[in-house]
C-alpha cells in the first residue's frame, strides 16, 4: 500500500465564471484553508465551458462551506442595495466593502 496517496478532496464551490472560484479560492487562503479551482477554462477565461470548483481536503470541508454560504448570504444582501451603499464587515476600521 502506498502512503503517497493524494488527499481526499471534495468540492465546496461550484460556478461557470472562473474569477467568482478564484475570489472564494483567496477567501480560504486568508483563513489557511488550503484549495485550488479544478476544470478552470484555461486560455478561455469567463466563457463558462466547464464549470469551475474550489476543492478543498475533506477535512476543511465544514469550516470552507461554512465560509462560502456567508460569502455567498453578503452577495445576495449586496445585489438588493444600490452601488453606493456599503455592506461592512467587522473589521477593526469598519470600511472594509465585502
Amino acid at each position: 500500500m502506498s502512503t503517497n496517496q493524494p488527499e481526499s478532496l471534495v468540492t465546496v464551490y461550484s460556478t461557470p465564471v472562473e474569477f467568482d472560484a478564484e475570489i472564494v479560492k483567496a477567501m480560504l487562503a486568508d483563513v489557511e484553508i488550503p484549495s485550488s479551482v479544478e476544470n478552470a477554462n484555461g486560455p478561455f477565461p469567463g466563457i463558462g465551458a466547464v464549470p469551475c470548483q474550489v476543492m478543498v481536503p475533506v477535512e476543511h470541508e465544514a469550516a470552507a462551506r461554512k465560509l462560502v454560504e456567508e460569502h455567498e448570504e453578503r452577495l445576495r444582501l449586496r445585489e438588493g442595495r444600490d452601488t453606493d451603499e456599503y455592506i461592512y464587515d467587522d473589521a477593526e476600521d469598519g470600511r472594509d466593502l465585502v
